[in-house]
């Protein structure tokens, strides 16, 4: 379960890398905290 949800928030990390000089980044990363925290909590309600 860790080692998906490490392997998740690598990627997200790329993906933010690829729109950094975007002013859209302060958004972004928003939208990412919710999403690691919605994707943990899926897999605590899995596992």
């Amino acid at each position: 379960m860790e080692r998906i949800l490490k392997e998740y928030t690598d990627w997200v990390s790329m993906r933010e890398t690829a729109v950094e000089r975007k002013p859209l980044t302060t958004i972004h990363s928003l939208i990412r905290r919710k999403g690691v925290e919605a994707y943990a909590y899926l897999l605590l309600l899995q596992g």
